[in-house]
């Protein structure tokens, strides 16, 4: 049997190896992919062998390939990694090419394994020197086909050293349920037995979607308890992260700039309903950014679901995406941010501020009636509406003495490619709430009543959640996958750069600089809060990337309201219920395309001149 397997939005992958050392693996990533809430993934089974025409015509971002002779790179019934490879790039430059390392035949020992009974007395010092060498000779193979394609596009997946590890742990009595490494194997050869099968599934999901398997609960190899799966996890993350030829890590020097430029990825649980638009995987792929976990398999608008995982300090980001944000949604608000900083100090909460359910106006029939709103009104019905959700933002987190829930300002955000529709500025788009058919990706809004997120809508929320998260800019990210985020270049650099520069110019979105101000006497002008009454900055959250480069307007402070002279102080204090002269200066000195200001849609960047 012939897999092809298509992962729509992070890859598609596909696998012609048929070998039965490698055959059990598209299922074990089909299952991973599924758990994982990865959007698009199926499976499709080739008609004939050797059929490669999805390759050549740019449907399949990873080919992965696993043969028993593993050390002989050439691949596939004399069609060569080489040809394999030129195919799949001239036809998708995001095209990636996976080798099964395995284990070794016999342990490197052939002749002397005659039952599965003779692996117990293999010596594991011996066999990881020979996978060693065997290992790097097909390094040394990969290295020079990369050099070749002038870019890092074949990897190999370290499953052979994974199942050593394994070994190990049965050696050591670490391994619930299996005392001696033959019960590993199913025959002298040997073929994998379950726990290598799922071991092998984990590490290729691993390797290809850069995601870590804990925690994931699948419905295949139901031999194996839960204890087992998540040792098996825990060997997959540990072994392929850390191997440089996977494409996890660099092959540079890890002390390197280049190798250690990225942040760590974090651990995100999502709350809400059909407006959710947080998905920072993909751009987390694209950005190197390594540990990335959206956290499944519980529902996160249940606080009996998620105290849990807030008592294990498993949680880095809570986000909560509905129509309705307040005192009332979510209701369990006071527990997150109680429990949340308890057990990890990186805790935060990450607000969706939604758009206006009918535009803040009744008697909406038909999605048409998007198209003639007036949107200087929506715009102020939009800013009273943010400031009431700012100020009780403001008093949640003076009660926790620290700033751990932020806002996500999306509403403004799709108010702003609104307006550059409306003035014809947005590329290809010329309505606001319209789709065809069902299942069209629509404009900003999606076509319906209420109205919920077109697919720029959509897009416009996942790189804003992305930017807020990981205080990064997406501008030039683009989704892996041939049809990646489904917008043209223009379209995508306009979104990309409205999303940074909201939220990395928008207090409370946690990017730029926020300071409150203490009571005065009467009479004085307000001033920061310094010394021993000020609330101490805390330190960089778990995972982000210190913002560099923001223009000086981005420091909105509460002192530059008030119009008194000031020094840039070290620290900023968090907290304090916000004010008139705040919203003034938070009004006036965020860019001009953001917030309460109808100046004018943003310009699309410049297309190249036509030749």
């Amino acid at each position: 049997m012939r897999f092809i397997i298509s992962i729509g939005i992070v890859c598609s992958f596909l696998s012609l190896s048929t070998n039965s050392w490698f055959n059990f693996v598209p299922g074990g990533v089909a299952d991973q992919v599924k758990a994982a809430g990865i959007e698009g993934h199926k499976e499709v089974k080739a008609a004939k062998p050797n059929d490669f025409s999805p390759i050549e015509t740019g449907d399949v971002d990873v080919y992965a390939h696993g043969v028993h002779w593993w050390m002989e790179v050439p691949w596939s019934h004399g069609v060569t990694a080489e040809k394999i490879v030129e195919m799949g790039l001239k036809a998708n430059p995001n095209f990636r090419a996976y080798f099964h390392a395995a284990w070794l035949v016999g342990d490197g020992r052939a002749k002397e394994i005659k039952t599965t009974a003779d692996y117990d007395s293999s010596n594991l010092a011996d066999v990881q020197a020979a996978l060693d060498k065997t290992r790097k000779g097909v390094e040394a193979t990969v290295d020079k086909l990369n050099e070749k394609f002038g870019k890092r596009v074949v990897f190999l997946v370290p499953v052979g050293d994974a199942t050593l590890k394994l070994r190990a742990l049965v050696l050591e009595g670490k391994y619930p349920g299996v005392t001696k490494q033959s019960e590993l194997w199913n025959d002298a050869m040997p073929h994998a037995g379950v726990h290598v099968m799922a071991l092998s599934g984990y590490c290729h999901f691993v390797a290809i979607y850069r995601t870590s398997p804990v925690g994931l609960k699948i419905d295949r190899f139901k031999e194996l308890t839960d204890e087992q799966h998540a040792i098996l996890q825990e060997i997959a993350w540990e072994t392929v992260s850390k191997y440089p030829h996977a494409g996890i890590v660099s092959t540079e020097d890890p002390k390197s700039p280049t190798a250690s430029n990225s942040p760590a990825g974090l651990r995100v649980l999502n709350g809400g309903h059909s407006w959710s638009t947080e998905n920072s995987a993909p751009l987390c792929q694209a950005a190197g950014i390594v540990g990335h976990k959206r956290i499944t398999g519980i529902n996160g608008n249940r606080i009996e679901d998620v105290t849990p995982l807030l008592e294990k300090g498993e949680i880095d980001v809570y986000v909560w995406q509905h129509n309705s944000v307040g005192p009332e949604f979510p209701r369990f608000l006071p527990t997150l941010v109680d429990l949340g900083p308890k057990h990890n100090p990186n805790f935060r909460v990450l607000m969706q501020m939604p758009w206006l359910v009918h535009d803040g106006r009744q008697g909406v029939k038909l999605p048409e009636e998007y198209e003639t709103t007036d949107l200087a009104e929506y715009q102020t019905k939009m800013e009273k509406y943010r400031q009431e959700q700012e100020a009780y933002v403001d008093e949640v987190n003076a009660k926790a003495g620290k700033r751990i829930v932020f806002l996500l300002p999306l509403g403004d955000g799709m108010l702003e490619v609104r307006k550059m529709i409306v003035a014809g500025k947005f590329p290809g788009i010329t309505k606001v709430n319209y789709r065809e058919k069902l299942g069209d990706r629509g404009s900003i809004l999606q076509g319906d009543i209420m109205p919920h997120q077109g697919h720029l809508g959509h897009r416009l929320g996942n790189y804003m959640h992305f930017a807020a998260i990981y205080r990064m800019s997406p501008e030039g990210l683009k989704f892996p996958g041939k049809d990646g985020d489904g917008l043209t270049d223009d379209q995508r650099a306009i979104l990309q750069k409205l999303a940074w520069d909201m939220v990395s110019k928008y207090p409370y979105a946690g990017i730029a600089k926020f300071e409150a101000l203490r009571p005065s006497k009467q009479g004085e002008n307000a001033v920061p809060r310094t010394g021993a009454g000020a609330m101490a900055v805390t330190a960089a959250l778990k995972g982000w990337k210190e913002t560099k480069d923001l223009p000086a307007d981005t420091v909105v402070t509460a002192i530059q309201a008030s119009k008194s002279l000031m020094t840039e102080s070290a620290s900023f204090p968090f907290g304090g219920i916000s004010n008139s002269s705040y919203r003034s200066a938070l009004r006036s000195r965020l860019c001009s395309a953001c917030f309460g200001t109808m100046a004018g849609p943003l310009s699309p960047p410049r297309s190249k001149p036509a030749r």
